[in-house]
């Protein structure tokens, strides 16, 4: 999921186009009974219409599938495209209406994979965004280093509509206002002028961006995605061929869609890094990061450099590290200014400190941006700014706009959110709380955006069906919070293992560099034979470690990050507030479904240094290549660190 402010989910729509779309109609076959659980929400294989989608033919490409990338790229994913074979297919641009025309739909699968012979399950992958590529996702994980995933399985690797190597959707931003939040490199503590400066400028863009494609945009959805896997694996499968699903992130959110679409279709859904998927609306799921990030910052990764001050020198103590990143980040200002821009800003330097939590490892990369920042006023400075101004901080590259516009219209298109100016507003304080990302609390990122994708009943998306769940208690992404109001609401087919005080985006992949047998031996059990747990549990986290080039960095101990989890309960969460008396508890009020995350609780004090609650705990020794692997993968659900401009 993405966790900046500014020119990602708020940028395009049309202005011209100021009611909202619903797209509908066409010639869609009857829909199933929604009630009955087992049901496909319809089945146009049968309908003549779609014929030419549902009877086409695979003729796979004699390229490697790293030959689609820049040549500057192919040898970094050529290792992992070696097992793999892609090809495009043929899907109706509108699933509701064929006639609308078409797109192309890229995907990766096992190479020398023949449908005729196949005799293995088919697992479907999805590394998130939404806006992210997921061929080369499928590719990775069909190496040998992810057999706890693999085993038993053809895994398919699907670029969503949008991105990858399937039909592109991109729309160039309009010029950013410098009086607006964030048009002076910084966007923390903001005015009431900034933001609303940044509302209009939102509908603009949004205005300008929809119309640029209004042939596409509108139809770039969960809704319409959902059915270009079903039509892959319709083109993969014989009758005896069944199908699994594996996401992460927003692919957590689409494997929700595909389940209940297509409940006798795809069996095993395994869903890691959970978003929210059975709220509403994906701004529940956005309004969670502002205090997830802040706290993953707070309360793991400052008191982590505070014990480990010998090798980062930052300061021995939380308090200390705190006050030498609010320095460094003064320092950031202040180079800013003199270099006329063209040094890192203070959202550059926010943004390293952000894309940090997603990975214990990158804590390295963010203690190296705080030493270049406090390095003596100079040349060295300077440079080390400068440097830091030009880095990718390991994100995705968005060569065209395409995955930063497909989550736009995704989220957009996908679900109604708050209109009034006043809902945002009233978030006012959370800029201040949460000085990392709470400003993109303030305002509506799909404001002028004029399409909807209303075709899946209310009934079908509030289908239960079977799935196991994996999260990580301080995912700052996916927020814990959203996961466990989820667990609650999905029914009791659905089980959830959650690593207590376990930091980073994710598990499952991350396996390789933090191995947990209480997660990959029930995931390993329920991919291979459908077996889920016999109900919740969570288990405890390894000592925080930096792993990189120079060695491992380790605690030796664990330490308490929120509630406490037990073999046979999850943790309870929680809501962090660095404002309130007691930061880490006593705020939680998601067990109301209605519950608004935007009101939390109000006092005075400072995170204190989480608890001790395990001593002598050793860091498992892994290798250099495995952690190569495991950064490769979380890099992949990694979100590009733009903000305002």
């Amino acid at each position: 999921m993405r966790r900046r402010l500014g020119n990602l989910p708020l940028r395009l729509l049309t202005g011209a186009m100021a009611s909202v779309l619903a797209i509908a109609g066409g010639a869609v076959a009857a829909s199933a009974d929604p009630a009955d659980p087992t049901a496909r929400i319809d089945d146009l294989s049968t309908d003549p219409a779609y014929a030419q989608f549902f009877e086409q033919s695979i003729t796979w490409d004699t390229v490697s599938c790293a030959d689609y990338y820049p040549e500057a790229e192919q040898a970094a994913y050529a290792p992992y495209y070696q097992n793999s074979q892609c090809q495009t297919i043929t899907a109706p641009k509108d699933w509701q209406d064929p006639s609308q025309g078409t797109i192309e739909v890229a995907f990766s699968v096992a190479r020398g994979f023949d449908p005729a012979t196949n005799t293995e399950r088919l697992l479907f992958t999805n590394p998130g965004g939404p806006g992210g590529t997921g061929g080369d996702f499928g590719a990775i994980l069909d190496t040998p280093r992810f057999a706890h995933i693999n085993e038993g399985h053809a895994v398919v690797g699907v670029d969503p509509r949008g991105v990858g190597h399937s039909t592109h959707v991109s729309c160039e931003s309009t010029p950013y206002p410098a009086d607006a939040l964030g048009g002076d490199g910084d966007s923390q503590d903001p005015t009431r002028e900034e933001i609303a400066k940044l509302q209009a400028w939102v509908v603009t863009d949004n205005t300008q961006c929809a119309s640029s494609d209004p042939g596409l945009l509108p139809y770039i959805s969960t809704q319409q995605t959902a059915r270009d896997f079903d039509l892959v694996r319709h083109l993969l499968s014989t009758k005896d061929t069944r199908s699994d699903y594996f996401g992460v992130s927003y692919g957590t959110w689409l494997g929700s869609y595909i389940k209940r679409m297509f409940p006798g279709d795809f069996d095993r859904v395994l869903l890691d890094g959970n978003t929210d998927w059975t709220s509403d609306s994906m701004y529940r799921v956005f309004g969670y990061q502002a205090p997830a990030f802040q706290a993953s910052v707070d309360v793991l990764m400052v008191p982590f450099l505070a014990r480990h001050d010998a090798t980062y020198h930052l300061g021995s103590t939380p308090e200390q590290v705190t006050a030498t990143i609010a320095a460094a980040r003064q320092n950031v200002a202040a180079e800013y200014q003199l270099s006329g821009g063209r040094s890192a800003s203070p959202d550059d330097f926010d943004n390293v400190l952000i894309m940090a939590q997603y990975s214990t490892n990158s804590w390295a990369t963010a203690a190296q941006a705080i030493q270049a920042a406090t390095a003596p006023a100079g040349p060295e400075r300077s440079a080390g700014l400068l440097a830091l101004a030009q880095t990718d901080d390991r994100a995705p590259v968005d060569r065209d706009s395409s995955s930063s516009t497909t989550m736009r219209a995704i989220i957009c298109n996908d679900t109604d959110r708050p209109t009034d100016d006043a809902s945002y507003i009233g978030r006012f304080d959370d800029a201040s709380r949460y000085k990392l990302l709470g400003a993109n609390r303030v305002y509506d990122s799909c404001a002028g955006w004029p399409y909807r994708d209303t075709t899946v009943p209310q009934a079908i998306k509030d289908r239960p069906f079977a799935a196991l769940m994996t999260d990580n208690e301080a995912d700052p992404a996916t927020a814990y919070e959203g996961s466990w109001r989820t667990n609650k609401e999905a029914g009791p087919d659905v089980k959830e293992i959650v690593v207590d005080n376990g930091p980073g985006h994710g598990i499952v992949t991350g396996l390789l560099a933090n191995p947990k047998p209480c997660v990959s031996v029930p995931v390993t059990r329920y991919l291979r034979t459908g077996q889920l747990p016999a109900g919740d549990t969570s288990c405890q986290t390894l000592p925080y470690s930096v792993r990189t080039a120079g060695g491992t960095i380790a605690d030796t101990s664990i330490f308490e990050y929120g509630n406490k989890g037990t073999a046979t309960r999850v943790p309870q969460a929680f809501i962090y507030d660095p404002t309130a008396k007691n930061p880490r508890r006593g705020y939680n009020a998601l067990l109301d479904r209605n519950a608004d995350p935007s009101r939390f609780g109000t006092g005075t004090g400072t995170a204190a240094a989480p608890a001790i609650i395990a001593t002598d705990k050793k860091v498992p020794t892994v290798s250099a290549e495995d952690v190569e692997a495991n950064d490769v993968v979380v890099d992949k659900y990694r979100e590009p660190s733009q903000g305002v401009k």
